[in-house]
Parts: structure tokens; C-alpha cells; sequence
């Protein structure tokens, strides 16, 4: 029986190249806890329940910027392709927020990932800051293994 294992170097080539180009736009949209957000979402429309209406805050979510694809290894040697951005900013907001869902715009709002934020945070006419893990096979927001 044949076991493949696909090696490293394509996986970071289709996150890099397949994944995102200079025409993909990635966003990040915030959602409270009345969301049913879960894995099986397959994309981003206006019709889900509880994205955030709030002050600083546009439906549809921020554009994320600082796409970054990296390879790194597990404990046991296996590479995983690491995809980041940069942590996003609501600047002078009001919101208060459970989760949310990254998607990609430019491939008919595909969902990419749903975050939760593991409880309610608020930003009270202030910055509202999600910070991403760091960047490692372990705690990257997105692993391509």
C-alpha cells in the first residue's frame, strides 16, 4: 500500500502560490455570541447571524494585510506550512465581539478559518485589537499539514 507524503516544499509553494497573489484580498469579520459560526460554514454573506453592528465597525470585516506563508516542524520532524497576517486594528471603536470569520474575498467569500475569541471582548471608543498567535507549527492561525 502506498502512503504518500507530500513534500514540504509544495506545500509551502501552494500557500504561497495557490493560496494567495497579489490579487487575493483576505478579511476578518467580527461576530458576538448570538453567531452560530462553526466549520462547516462555507462562506461569508451578510445573511449570518450576529456579525457585529457597533461604532468603527463595517459589515463585511477589515481587509487583512501582511500575508506571510512560512514552513516549520513539529516535534516529529513533519513540516507544516504556517500562514499568518498581521494582527488587525478597529481604531476608535465600540465593539464588543465573541469570534470571528476570515475569509477570502476575491474566491466568492470563501470561509478560510472561524476564530473564537474563547470569551466576549469589548473596545469601548477605543482600539479594538485581534492579535494573532505567533507563527509556528503549533500556534499559527492557519496549518497546512
Amino acid at each position: 500500500m502506498i502512503k504518500p507524503d507530500v513534500c514540504d516544499s509544495y506545500k509551502l509553494e501552494c500557500a504561497e502560490g495557490g493560496y494567495h497573489d497579489s490579487d487575493c484580498v483576505y478579511k476578518l469579520a467580527l461576530y458576538t455570541s448570538d453567531a452560530n459560526l462553526d466549520y462547516s460554514i462555507k462562506r461569508y454573506t451578510t445573511s449570518l447571524k450576529g456579525e457585529v453592528e457597533a461604532d468603527g465597525y463595517t459589515i463585511g470585516g477589515q481587509v487583512l494585510t501582511g500575508f506571510s506563508a512560512k514552513l516549520d516542524r513539529m516535534k516529529d520532524g513533519k513540516g507544516i506550512v504556517c500562514i499568518s497576517f498581521d494582527s488587525p486594528t478597529w481604531e476608535n471603536s465600540s465593539i464588543t465581539a465573541r469570534g470571528g470569520l476570515l475569509y477570502n474575498m476575491t474566491a466568492d467569500n470563501r470561509a478560510v478559518a472561524v476564530i473564537d475569541f474563547g470569551k466576549d471582548v469589548k473596545s469601548n471608543f477605543g482600539p479594538f485589537l485581534v492579535e494573532f498567535p505567533p507563527q509556528t507549527a503549533a500556534t499559527a492561525l492557519i496549518r497546512l499539514g
